[in-house]
This record gives C-alpha cells, sequence and structure tokens, in this order.
C-alpha cells in the first residue's frame, strides 16, 4: 500500500534528512521528497506580541495519541484559555 501511495504521490514531505535519504534509497527521484523540520527557527520568525492579532490557533497533524504529545499541546491550551 505504501508503495502505491508514494508513486502516486506528487511530492512527499518529511521531517528529516534521514528520513528524506530513506525514501531516495528505495527510488524514490530525490527532486519528489522535500525536507520540512519539526518546529520554528525562532531566528528567522517574527515572535515579538505586536506579530500576533486576534486568537491563537494551532495545527497538529498526527496520529492522535499519548506519544505524539497532544496531550501537551491540550494541556497548553487549556493553560492559554
Amino acid at each position: 500500500r505504501k508503495d502505491m501511495e508514494v508513486a502516486l504521490a506528487k511530492q512527499i514531505i518529511v521531517c528529516s534528512k534521514l528520513a528524506a535519504d530513506t525514501y531516495v534509497d528505495a527510488g524514490v527521484p530525490k527532486e519528489k521528497v522535500h525536507v520540512v523540520p519539526l518546529g520554528t527557527d525562532t531566528a528567522r520568525e517574527n515572535t515579538s506580541s505586536t506579530a500576533l492579532s486576534g486568537p491563537a490557533r494551532f495545527l497538529f497533524v498526527g496520529r492522535f495519541g499519548r506519544h505524539k504529545g497532544l496531550d501537551i499541546l491540550l494541556a497548553a491550551c487549556e493553560r492559554l484559555r
């Protein structure tokens, strides 16, 4: 199933160079695989409070489960409220 999904995908986004190398080593064209690291580079982002407007919004992408840290995100949202 995964091989079929990879074949059908126009682009494959992974979160590390190791993951990207794994796909390329398995025969996926290098130009089809893109690394988007987890987190944010705060040196490149405007983190001042004046940059924010409106309520904070969070996007969670992943399997719903404690091992992904979703419980921590939900606790943080509750504290913010």
